[in-house]
């Protein structure tokens, strides 16, 4: 990590190209009047900064002069979209089904997969949706009401399955229509009472006390 100077804002160069954005689209930006525009004036932007010469590349011996022919060799990972949203995911749940392939999540049993039973999965959500996911494949995903304040469900819809390796590998002997079983539970909130237990011993019957 370096440090940066007060009042040196050059210093960093994420920074420079920031400003040369401000000084050549910013312009642009403010008469645009939906996201699609926004997103097609940068992308015409970032060809025309990467196309243009750079002064730091003008003594190089090779030849080459724009950022595109200097750092054209640098190629990153592309990810897919349900990737991006993974990872921006807003909230994370991991969960290991049960016999039947539900999890429980605050008081909500939800139906993942009845073939990836005993499975360590994840729930996570995104965009009003709240995915399942086990081993980086989407099991379903429930229209889900959050409350961000207080961290708490409080409506979840239908699902959607999705077909996934499991089911595949384990087809169902006996095949049950949606509207035969229930994909989404409440857990009974009764009270669970203590059981006090007698911390002296008790004697077994026919067995006489010692003296």
């Amino acid at each position: 990590m370096q440090y940066i100077e007060a009042r040196q804002s050059w210093q960093n160069m994420i920074e420079t190209h920031f400003n040369i954005q401000r000084k050549m689209t910013d312009h642009k930006f403010e008469s645009l009047t939906s996201e699609a525009q926004l997103q097609a004036e940068h992308t015409a932007f970032l060809d025309l900064y990467n196309g243009m010469g750079h002064a730091a590349h003008q003594k190089r011996r090779d030849g080459k002069r724009t950022p595109h022919d200097v750092l054209s060799w640098v190629r990153g990972q592309p990810l897919s979209k349900r990737q991006l949203e993974a990872a921006l995911r807003e909230t994370l749940w991991l969960r290991t089904t049960d016999r039947a392939g539900y999890v429980l999540v605050q008081n909500y049993f939800l139906y993942a997969e009845r073939a990836a039973n005993r499975q360590r999965v994840c729930l996570w959500l995104w965009d009003d949706t709240l995915h399942i996911d086990c081993q980086d494949e989407v099991l379903a995903s429930y229209a889900c009401n959050y409350d961000a304040t207080t961290h708490q469900i409080k409506k979840l819809g239908e699902p959607t399955l999705y077909e996934n390796r499991f089911s595949r590998q384990q087809p169902q002997l006996l095949q049950i229509g949606p509207e035969q079983w229930q994909r989404i539970t409440r857990r009974n909130k009764a009270r669970r009472h203590r059981v006090t237990v007698d911390p002296t011993q008790r004697r077994l019957p026919g067995i006489a006390v010692q003296k």
